[in-house]
């Protein structure tokens, strides 16, 4: 069932910024899933999507599928695993955003949002993907515990809501 909205009744658009570590195919099943939600959120022409993420191989090759939506996409320094972007976190910083939406977990762009929303006073959002699911926290699971001690925790135990796949990642 699709959602009818009367863009008329709502006088405003919500701006929203969607965080992720790519938004080319290295993101994996991630990417597509943003794609898809800017896109419909778009359609209601009740809220405007802008995307920030860390560059890779794939970004300037891949941007074409985000099909007009604004994609940022910035340069990480350090272990690629951990994704530090000190740009990332000043560009989401100075968004105009009244919503910050996180899509993934486990690297630098959690704590860019984090420290974003809390230093803007914005509400967070955090789309986990599967990446709390039991069977997923086995991979790599030492990373996943140093990332969990540094900001990852706090980072859910703050978020506005949590959007899960299901009860296991509750």
């Amino acid at each position: 069932m699709e959602c009818e909205v009367d863009a008329e009744k709502i006088k405003r658009v919500i701006p929203v910024s969607m965080v992720s570590t790519s938004i080319s195919r290295q993101g994996g099943g991630v990417t597509p899933v943003m794609q898809s939600a800017s896109r419909a959120l778009v359609k209601t022409g009740t809220v405007s999507v802008n995307v920030y993420a860390l560059r890779d191989g794939f970004s300037l090759e891949d941007v074409a599928g985000w099909s007009g939506i604004p994609t940022n996409c910035f340069d990480s320094f350090g272990p690629k695993a951990f994704g530090y972007s000190p740009s990332l976190l000043r560009a989401v910083r100075a968004s105009n955003a009244k919503i910050l939406h996180r899509h993934g977990l486990w690297n630098f762009p959690s704590h860019a949002v984090s420290r974003a929303a809390g230093l803007n006073r914005k509400p967070y959002v955090v789309s986990v993907h599967g990446m709390l699911n039991p069977q997923a926290l086995k991979v790599a699971s030492f990373k996943k515990r140093i990332m969990g001690r540094l900001f990852e925790k706090r980072f859910l135990q703050r978020a506005d809501c949590i959007h899960a796949l299901g009860e296991s990642e509750i």
